[in-house]
């Protein structure tokens, strides 16, 4: 009766915990592990049409949920039942990047706790993930409100003196025109409101 009621309970610690490795010798365990993830995050900006960068590399415009792979180095925690816990291996920076506004960049933080099943399913494929705990990013949402950049700034205000410069050069020429009668007073004064409006 208590060689069965250990058998019983021994089966459930290993049903709970996901450990399926008995009679697997612990010396053919290997300590360490790496692996691959694909992981999704959504990035909208403001203004849209941002692209949106991961460590140097475009990924997408905003608004987007976009997918990067992260590499993770995973450490042995317990033989018995074969059990990592991953982290990732480097730094991940996104940043987004509008021309006239100044870039944004934030560092995206791996501190969500987390596990796969011993088989994690992506479309098409069925991929064999170390079982164990991984840490994901804390955020699965990001949002930016993007600042003029002063260059910008300045293009804009030179593009407008440009404009407001050649309108004023046109309105002169069309008053050259009335004063040698070539058009009437009515014509001057509805191609100079056209042309103060642009």
């Amino acid at each position: 009766m208590r060689k069965i009621l250990l058998i019983f309970l021994l089966g459930s610690v290993i049903g709970l915990t996901g450990c399926a490795t008995l009679g697997t010798s612990l010396n053919m365990v290997p300590k360490e592990k790496d692996d691959i993830v694909p992981l999704k995050i959504g990035v909208t900006s403001t203004p849209p049409g941002a692209s949106i960068y991961i460590n140097d590399k475009l990924v997408g415009y905003s608004p987007a949920e976009v997918t990067f792979y992260v590499k993770y180095k995973c450490n042995l925690v317990t033989a018995v039942c074969i059990w990592y816990a991953c982290n990732p291996t480097e730094q991940y920076i996104l940043k987004v990047s509008k021309e006239g506004y100044k870039d944004t960049v934030e560092v995206i933080q791996f501190d969500q706790k987390g596990s796969f099943s011993h088989y994690f399913y992506e479309p098409g494929v069925n991929v064999e993930r170390v079982p164990g705990d991984y840490f994901f990013p804390s955020k699965a949402k990001y949002d930016f409100n993007l600042e003029p950049s002063p260059i910008g700034a300045r293009k804009t205000e030179e593009s407008s003196e440009k404009i407001a410069g050649s309108n004023a050069d046109e309105i002169r020429k069309y008053k050259k025109l009335l004063d040698d009668g070539v058009i009437t007073q009515d014509e001057f004064e509805k191609k100079k409101q056209q042309l103060l409006k642009d």
